[in-house]
């Protein structure tokens, strides 16, 4: 730094009247500096006289920086080579006075590496103002040497080093101003911003005035300091934080802010209670995006307004009496200990967060837009009417209220946290529960929750008071009740939880409309019902603690299978089970209420029921294994009613009763009436026994109908039955009838004056009687022949027969008949077809299935075709004579019902190879070998058919485009069957492995009829002859069902008459020719398969059974396309199917041709 080396034309003067006309200072590297040692000096002009070497020249120095350097000394510099200056006074005197101005549009800084210092003592007061800007290292006001002042009151001082105020004891304390809306002080980071060191410091801040700070502003750091520091209305301290040393600091608010600049743990470090004054302008905090905390307690008549970003938490007593008001951010009152509080009222227009370990109470009001929070495990008493918008969050701890109004309006999101409340009261809020959390609603006094609650997360429910959910609930969490009362609705049309419930207390279903409650319900807790509505439980009731139903009705299920109920059940009104399956209800039913069977399924009471209302059977069937003696049971059309056990008087209107579960017996503690309508179903077995009615009370038979149910048995000719017994006697009534499906067997009614007999007699309609087709007829017969002369072979059989209806009988003929062994033939058939179909296709020339130009592909012995090729081909060379080719096919067919047997379903899939030998350009001559695969899908079974072929094939060409095409091929097919076989109650999977061999022989002639080169259209006519010959064979794994089937043997004739019609043409030199056919197909000899078998337990007698009868007369479509990929190589597409009103088949194929 340049620092004045002579001092010309200046003495040191004291005291008042002294005057300088002008001073010339020459300044040079080092040297001594003039005092200043009180007195007023107003430099009103800086003026250059010389400034050798300097950057600067001219009469007006433009920039420059004023600082008082070191203890008491004034020094003047420039960032220039030495110079030197020329002071000029205002009016030419510098008056010894108390202030220092530097005037208008001052600006400028310290020399690098100087050590720029203005120490402000004696009394002096330095003032900046103007718009100046000046930049100096190092300010101390208040010395060793005496007290200080200076005053910002428009311009900029911009601090580097150290900022000291109140420097020492000795001295004098120091007076900062800073006031103005252009007023500032900037201090850099790494310096000290010091206020009342070592004596009085004391820092004002007004006006918009403002201080920049990047370190502390530490107030009284020794003990002999004092430190004030004044932020006023309209004025900005930006700093991290203000600290207390070990003197007295004191922070005064008057409507100025304190901004911060960082993350702080403690804004005002060190400070205690009474420090931190609010006065009546108030207090402002920018925590500007950071967050900050203090324990010191706010104190005074103004208010607290927490401004920006972040986090401002007060852990301390707070006792300032201005309110609140949050205007950015957030402000949390406690840190998760036992200190913070606030009082006022609170204006939240942002986050409001109270977090306390210990119980805690906000009595004032809180209002505006913002949101509030309960952190901490302690507990948060409000207790003033708040009017604040934005929600509330429990996090934590418990929140603890008496009135709605104490929460104020938005949703209210329980994330962990517990709202109590302690007197009765309505809450409207919407409510969130956040997923992964479990929250609690300790009702310590009747809470009725009109708001809806939503989320995922789990809800306890505490507290001895009564809790109503009124709201339409879509949380799907779990709820407990740990103690008092959950109500789920409140007597109206709304209520509802659509999760599972732990229930170790009390809950209630209170509705007045119907409603459904799909979640399980467990624990060791009591239900209520209550409501005029009905309740419908689809999920699991398992709790311990009983139900009691008082208003409404409480339905087990809603039709379907879910909805069970555990536990005694006291009814005082209606109790309702409608399952669709069926379900056991073993604990006690009491009270006065009714009992009604709703669903389709089977409801079996087990217990000891007392309740005394009426039991209504309306649909399914209610099985009583235990006792509703109490109870006089209705029976209306479509329900049932069963079981061992004891009912009451029983009415039946248009329903059944029907005693057992089986065979057994229904105790009537009273009366039976039949007189309304109804069916007595009574089933009985060989040995005699049956179901039965055993009444105390009187039996009223007029209108019943008995139905007689038998189980599979070996009857005896006649079988007697005791049915019903009534200790008060018949009445002299009877029913008005007794009937029996059953097609083999009849029942009789007789009666004496307490009971009520049924014989059950075989009648004298045979098997074969209610036979309705030829095949059930066969099957019949032989078993009519059976039962007379070898019924122990076939008894399981006849036990099974005479419990059957006669269409259940004519089923079980079909099943036992073995039909689907007659698709076996059919299927080895179609194999031989299609094979011979290949080869034809190959002889002819075919593209796939069809002749492309009425000549063998492989030879060229037409001259039309070897013209044709060898223009783009065949190149003028010499006619192939040897061929080879491969082939891969799949087809599927269908085979219709007939009135007589089922059809069948097959699918198959193959590989054919052969060789060709041109002998002399006329005649052809190859072999060929075939596989195919066949799956069947038949009546109540499956056939699978392994085919292996082997033929020959030729063609013999004449003139005038005339041929003769033959084949002759053997075949063998190795089948598999499985059958399905039911009868009455008894179910068998009869299978079976067996061979059958094959031979065929076809020949077709026809004559290739030319339009042009490329075109043509042969009619042809063919003969084909395929005889099949099977073994004979024996079922296994089926029981007495398994047949003896024996050797069988089937021949088919079939002719074709059809056209081929053929086009090609050689495109980029490739031949490509499409074909189609249509032929007629006729079948001369059978169009049926069948078999002829037995029973294997007693083979002797044999029955005949016919497949489906198959149209004799068909269409066959062909289809094709071959390329001629070379001279040497052909590909083949193609379809062919055949069309009859009782079967259809579909082929396809690809096939690849060499030639050499």
């Amino acid at each position: 730094m340049l620092k004045a080396t002579t001092v010309q034309g200046i003495r040191e003067k004291t005291g008042t009247g002294s005057r300088y006309q002008k001073s010339v200072l020459p300044f040079g590297l080092l040297g001594c500096r003039p005092w200043l040692s009180g007195g007023q000096y107003v430099l009103s002009r800086i003026k250059i006289i010389e400034s050798a070497g300097s950057a600067f020249h001219g009469p007006t120095l433009t920039r420059y920086c004023l600082t008082v350097a070191a203890i008491g000394f004034l020094s003047f510099c420039e960032p220039a080579e030495a110079a030197r200056f020329e002071f000029i006074t205002d009016n030419g005197e510098m008056n010894n006075s108390s202030n220092w101005n530097l005037i208008s549009g001052s600006s400028g800084s310290g020399i690098p590496g100087g050590a720029d210092e203005a120490f402000i003592r004696d009394g002096l007061t330095a003032i900046l103002g103007d718009g100046s800007d000046m930049t100096i290292q190092r300010v101390s006001v208040g010395t060793f040497y005496g007290p200080g002042t200076m005053n910002i009151l428009d311009g900029s001082l911009n601090v580097t080093s150290l900022f000291w105020v109140g420097e020492n004891a000795a001295g004098g304390g120091g007076t900062v101003t800073v006031d103005g809306s252009s007023a500032v002080i900037n201090l850099a980071p790494a310096s000290l911003f010091l206020l009342g060191d070592g004596n009085a410091g004391k820092l004002t801040i007004s006006n918009g005035g403002q201080v920049n700070s990047s370190v502390s502003v530490r107030l009284a750091d020794l003990a002999t300091g004092s430190g004030e520091l004044n932020i006023n209305s309209g004025a900005v301290l930006q700093a991290p934080n203000v600290i207390e040393g070990d003197g007295n600091g004191t922070v005064n608010f008057d409507g100025g802010v304190l901004r911060l600049t960082g993350n702080q743990p403690s804004l005002f470090n060190r400070f205690e209670a009474g420090d931190i004054i609010l006065k009546a302008g108030g207090g402002f905090i920018d925590t500007n995006g950071y967050n900050a905390a203090t324990s010191v307690g706010l104190q005074g008549a103004g208010g607290l307004t927490k401004q920006g970003g972040g986090t401002l938490t007060l852990s301390g007593t707070n006792t300032y009496s201005g309110g609140t008001t949050i205007s950015g951010g957030t402000l949390q009152i406690g840190n998760g200990g036992t200190t913070g509080s606030i009082v006022g009222d609170i204006t939240n227009n942002g986050s409001l967060v109270f977090n306390r370990s210990d119980a805690s109470t906000f009595t004032d009001i809180i209002s505006g837009t913002g949101s509030l929070t309960k952190q901490g495990t302690g507990t948060l008493t409000l207790s003033g009417s708040n009017t604040y918008s934005g929600g509330t969050t429990i996090s934590d701890g418990v929140l603890q209220l008496s009135a709605d109004n104490q929460l104020g309006s938005g949703t209210l999101t329980l994330d962990g946290g517990t709202l109590r409340n302690t007197s009765f009261y309505t809450e409207t809020n919407a409510t969130i529960l956040n997923t992964g959390t479990t929250s609690t609603i300790d009702a310590a006094n009747t809470l009725a929750y009109t708001g809806v609650i939503s989320g995922d997360g789990n809800l306890i429910k505490t507290g001895t008071g009564d809790l109503a959910l009124m709201g339409n609930n879509t949380y799907t969490g779990t709820t407990t009740i740990s103690a008092g009362l959950l109500q789920i609705g409140a007597g109206a049309t709304s209520g509802a939880i659509i999760g599972d419930i732990i229930n170790n207390a009390e809950l209630i279903f209170f509705r007045s409309n119907d409603d459904t409650h799909a979640g399980d319900v467990s624990g060791t807790g009591l239900i209520r019902k209550f409501g005029s509505g009905t309740t419908t439980i689809t999920g699991a009731l398992s709790h311990t603690g009983g139900t009691i139903i008082g208003n409404g009705a409480l339905e087990i299920g809603n039709g379907g299978t879910t909805g069970s109920i555990n536990g005694s059940i006291t009814n005082n009104r209606s109790l309702i089970f409608n399952r669709s399956d069926a379900v056991t209800f073993g604990d006690v039913i009491s009270g006065t209420g009714s009992f009604t069977q709703a669903g389709t399924g089977n409801t079996n009471l087990t217990g000891t029921n007392t309740y005394s209302g009426a039991t209504t059977i309306n649909s399914g069937i209610l099985s009583v294994n235990g006792s509703i003696a109490n109870s006089t049971t209705t029976i209306n059309a479509g329900g049932t009613l069963g079981g061992t056990g004891t009912v009451g008087s029983v009415n039946i209107n248009g329903g059944t009763l029907a005693p057992g579960n089986s065979i057994g017996t229904l105790n009537v503690a009273g009366n039976v009436d039949f007189s309304a309508g109804g069916t007595y179903a009574v089933e009985v077995d060989a040995a005699g026994n049956s179901d039965k009615i055993n009444a105390t009370g009187t039996a009223t038979l007029t209108n019943g109908t008995v139905a007689v149910l038998p189980e599979a048995g070996n009857y005896n000719l006649s079988t007697d039955y005791t049915i019903l017994t009534a200790a008060g006697g018949l009445g002299g009534t009877t029913f008005n009838s007794v009937s029996s499906s059953l097609a083999f067997l009849t029942p009789t009614l007789s009666y004496d004056a307490n009971n009520v007999f049924l014989n059950l007699r075989r009648n004298d309609v045979s098997f074969s009687a209610v036979a309705g087709t030829p095949n059930q007829t066969a099957v019949g017969t032989v078993i009519d022949e059976l039962s007379t002369t070898n019924p122990d072979n076939i008894q399981d059989l006849l036990n099974n027969l005479f419990i059957l209806t006669a269409g259940g009988a004519n089923q079980a003929y079909d099943s036992l008949s073995g039909v689907q062994h007659t698709h076996g033939n059919h299927i080895a058939l179609q194999s031989i077809n299609q094979f011979k179909g290949l080869l034809f296709d190959r002889i002819q020339g075919n593209n796939q299935f069809l002749a492309h130009d009425g000549k063998l592909m492989l030879a060229y012995n037409d001259s039309d075709t070897m013209t044709d090729a060898g223009n783009q081909l065949l190149d003028g060379n010499v006619p192939p004579q040897r061929g080879w080719w491969l082939r891969g096919t799949g087809n599927y067919g269908d085979i219709d019902d007939t009135r007589n047997a089922s059809g069948a379903h097959y699918k198959a899939g193959g590989i054919a190879a052969g060789i060709d030998l041109d002998l002399d350009g006329r005649f052809t001559l190859g072999a060929a070998v075939g596989y195919t695969r066949t799956d069947a899908d038949v009546a109540q079974g499956g056939l699978d058919v392994d085919s292996y072929q082997a033929a020959l094939y030729g063609r013999l060409t004449f003139s005038d485009d005339y041929y003769l095409s033959g084949m002759t091929g053997v075949g063998f097919h190795d089948m598999k069957a499985n059958r399905q076989v039911t009868v009455g109650l008894s179910s068998n999977t009869a299978e079976a492995d067996y061979d059958a061999w094959t031979g065929n022989v076809a020949i077709e002639g026809g004559r290739k009829l030319t339009f042009n080169s490329n075109t043509s259209i042969t009619p042809f006519a063919g003969l084909e002859y395929a005889h099949i010959n099977r073994d004979s064979f024996t079922e296994k794994d089926g029981g007495v069902a398994n047949l003896k089937v024996k050797q069988d043997k089937q021949d088919s004739l079939r002719s074709a008459i059809g056209a081929r019609l053929t086009h090609s043409w050689i495109t980029n030199g490739t031949r490509i020719t499409p074909t189609a056919e249509l032929a007629w197909i006729h079948e001369f000899m059978e169009d049926e398969s069948g078999i002829r078998a037995g029973f294997a337990t007693a083979p002797s007698a044999t029955f005949s059974v016919d497949g489906p009868d198959l149209d004799r007369d068909r269409a066959r479509l062909g289809l094709g396309l071959n390329l001629q990929l070379s001279q040497t190589a052909d590909l083949n597409l193609g379809y062919q199917g055949e069309f009859a009103g009782s079967d259809e088949r579909h082929d396809i194929a690809a096939t690849f041709k060499m030639v050499w």
